[in-house]
């Protein structure tokens, strides 16, 4: 299968001495004992909790306020200050879906799942962090979260873009496990209810292709070029066609194109390499790795 993208966040205990005094005990009629160690454990549970809590406060305010200056390393340290401050607050899967957020930012797409995850182990009505989960999963190869993820939402009432985004993020999920014929009934979804989708019919054509039916592919995408001329995607997966059909002069021009339009992208300079490579194009090709090299760091 050809490689393609897609589209992108903490507890205290508390000891204290003992002294001699008394206490009433309520669960005795309300006489008069010694006071014990389990009661100190339970004023000093209380004060920490009351502490706490202002302290958890504090933590979220300053976690806000470091987002609103984009200041993800702040903000990620006070978030889970807070978590281990109060960890069984009832807002935390507001902390959680921040701090998923944040991960996926930082590029941390594993922390981002398990932190979207505990979000909704904590509210399954969150559907925005389904969403995004979906979208990490899918990114990390985790093909059958990502549609089980996506059947969920899509078994609710989404609004059209909603939609567009589910049945994308599920058609790609469904080639992931190679289910073809599945992920292009939501393909076909999703041109007839967004037309001008660009990407849609690149994974039409993806998906005829990992199914051998390259020339099918092909003639896709020869239709969609004729009215959408500048999709560098188009360009580059059908570059990537010709080239496993070893018609690497035709891999080579559709690459061509794809970098005139996007010669910021070192992919494409690398995926043009290899085929002036199969060309004998030596020198080219090591320029190409050179071009790549430098838009990378």
């Amino acid at each position: 299968m050809l490689h393609f993208r897609l589209l992108l966040t903490l507890l205290i205990c508390v000891v204290t001495s003992a002294s001699a005094q008394t206490v009433i005990d309520l669960n005795n009629g309300g006489s008069v004992r010694a006071k014990t160690l389990h009661d100190y454990d339970r004023e000093a549970m209380v004060k920490t909790a009351r502490e706490d809590s202002v302290r958890y406060a504090d933590c979220l305010k300053r976690a806000f306020s470091a987002l609103h200056c984009d200041s993800l390393s702040e903000a990620k340290k006070y978030f889970k200050e807070a978590l281990s401050l109060r960890p069984t607050a009832e807002g935390n899967y507001i902390v959680e879906q921040h701090l998923g957020e944040i991960a996926e930012v930082e590029g941390q797409l594993g922390e981002a799942e398990q932190h979207y995850t505990e979000a909704l182990k904590q509210n399954p009505e969150l559907h925005h962090t389904r969403m995004a989960r979906a979208i990490v999963a899918v990114q990390l190869h985790h093909f059958s979260e990502a549609k089980t993820d996506c059947d969920a939402l899509l078994s609710l009432t989404p609004t059209k873009e909603e939609r567009t985004r589910l049945l994308f993020v599920r058609a790609t999920a469904l080639m992931g496990l190679r289910l073809n014929k599945e992920a292009r009934k939501d393909l076909e979804a999703l041109c007839f209810l967004d037309p001008k989708n660009e990407n849609a019919p690149v994974m039409l054509a993806l998906s005829l292709h990992d199914e051998g039916r390259s020339q099918e592919g092909i003639e896709l995408l020869n239709r969609h070029l004729s009215v959408r001329p500048d999709n560098v995607e188009a360009y580059a997966l059908r570059g990537a066609i010709y080239e496993a059909q070893n018609l690497n002069d035709l891999a080579a021009l559709d690459y061509d194109e794809a970098i005139k339009r996007a010669p910021e992208r070192a992919d494409l300079y690398l995926e043009r390499a290899r085929c002036l490579e199969k060309l004998g194009k030596h020198t080219a090709a090591e320029k190409d790795r050179l071009a790549a090299r430098k838009l990378r760091k």
